[in-house]
């Protein structure tokens, strides 16, 4: 059964893990082998600034992470964005689904955002389904916005907004 709750510094060593899988790590803006000292210290200011790490359970173990970042500025503090992954070898079990309908839900019920912004790489075919499948609509690519493995490669710009 998957459960999401909020990441603890135990969870330091189970997400840099995750993190350093080449499906993973490749996908996500993160540096090639985090390390535990990154993880605890990131962990250890969870939800300071606005800024929110929940993670995924099945059966007990830690399998995905959402971080939820809630603009500050007076301006802008009516969005948010966020970023998940999840562990390689637990893919296709509808933790990626379970983590988006949390986030949605935090975002909206409790942090009181009208509209969530993301940003994802333009091949990333899988992570774009998952968030055209929960509303989700193109707003626009960057190019050459991120270099990945030596390339700069082009990200797709996307956002929800709470319906009315």
């Amino acid at each position: 059964m998957i459960e999401i709750r909020s990441a603890e510094v135990t969870d330091a060593e189970h997400l840099r893990k995750i993190a350093s899988q080449a499906g993973v790590q490749e996908d996500t803006l993160g540096l090639p082998f985090p390390s535990l000292d990154h993880w605890k210290k990131r962990l250890s200011n969870n939800g300071d600034n606005g800024v929110y790490h929940f993670v995924a359970q099945n059966n007990e173990a830690v399998v995905g992470l959402l971080t939820i970042e809630h603009f500050q500025h007076p301006r802008l503090k009516h969005k948010s964005t966020f970023g998940i992954f999840v562990d390689g070898k637990e893919s296709g079990l509808g933790i990626g689904s379970k983590l988006m309908q949390f986030c949605l839900a935090y975002s909206f019920d409790w942090l009181g955002v009208r509209k969530i912004e993301l940003e994802v790489f333009a091949d990333n075919q899988h992570a774009i389904r998952l968030y055209k499948k929960f509303g989700f609509e193109e707003e626009g690519v960057r190019k050459q916005s991120a270099l990945r493995k030596g390339e700069y490669v082009d990200v797709l710009l996307m956002g929800y907004s709470q319906p009315i």
